[in-house]
């Protein structure tokens, strides 16, 4: 929806961004057998392997973890759900603090495999440059990454079958679906008040102290940094260090309903001019 969505986001732009379909066996973000299996299921449990990160014709040291947090954070008895983590390690001396991803969105991931960057066209990883002296940390997005993995198949059905989609009667269509979608997961057991950023920034925390780090540094970009922001206001002792790259915080999704039109019959113009 901004002008900095990222190639590596391109195939999650028309996921709708608050539901999705609990997937219990699988971590989503890559193969299962590269994310060790907790067997305790305690707060804060992680379990790591040893492993490599090859890509581009360069190989990175690096840990394939899983981390055990509470789906709802206010909830004592709330149930448990796992999210993978990949840490490539510093490869210089003197390594100064962590580098936490946080990426784009709402509803994609945050977890990127070389397979998953390969298959976006990139052959290199895209941070690379930050290795020689940190360690780059990638924490699953709950809701996409990780044994919480939640979708919308009625809504993904009816988003993309009408020729007018901004059309009253569309619109209606798709809020019929979410609807139904949302009471499925319910339905389900899912916590949907459990899935947004406050607990995001929970699940990053949790993973800062499980990896043994005093102090993070984070990268982030348009929706990462809305949990960037609010990881600064819950944890500010955690961080050390904070780049946002197309800043976005609370309430900048309130748009000028004017503006909208006008940049709508822009690209209407623009289209009539030149359909292909």
């Amino acid at each position: 929806m901004n002008g900095h969505t990222s190639a590596i986001r391109t195939r999650n732009t028309i996921r709708p961004i608050c539901l999705w379909v609990i997937c219990s066996t699988l971590l989503s973000c890559g193969p299962s057998e590269l994310y060790p299996q907790l067997d305790k299921f305690e707060v804060g449990a992680l379990v790591s392997r040893k492993g490599t990160y090859d890509i581009g014709g360069r190989s990175y040291p690096a840990d394939y973890a899983t981390l055990a947090v509470p789906e709802n954070r206010d909830h004592a008895d709330s149930p448990m759900i796992q999210l993978p983590i990949i840490r490539l390690y510093a490869t210089g001396e003197n390594s100064g603090i962590p580098i936490f991803l946080l990426n784009g969105g709402p509803g994609g991931q945050n977890v990127f495999s070389a397979e998953d960057l390969r298959s976006f066209g990139m052959d290199d990883m895209p941070y690379h440059w930050l290795l020689e002296h940190h360690d780059f940390v990638m924490v699953g997005y709950r809701g996409f990454d990780g044994t919480s993995y939640l979708a919308t198949p009625q809504a993904d059905k009816a988003i993309g079958v009408d020729s007018r989609p901004l059309s009253r009667t569309h619109l209606e269509k798709v809020a019929l679906a979410l609807r139904a979608d949302n009471t499925s997961l319910r339905e389900a057991g899912v916590d949907l008040d459990a899935y947004n950023a406050v607990e995001v920034a929970g699940d990053m925390e949790s993973a800062r102290i499980a990896l043994g780090y005093d102090q993070v540094g984070l990268y982030s970009q348009s929706y990462g940094t809305r949990v960037a922001y609010i990881y600064g206001l819950l944890h500010p002792d955690s961080i050390q260090r904070s780049v946002m790259v197309g800043a976005n915080f609370p309430g900048y999704f309130v748009w000028e309903s004017a503006k909208v039109e006008a940049q709508l019959r822009q690209y209407g113009e623009l289209w009539k001019q030149d359909p292909a």
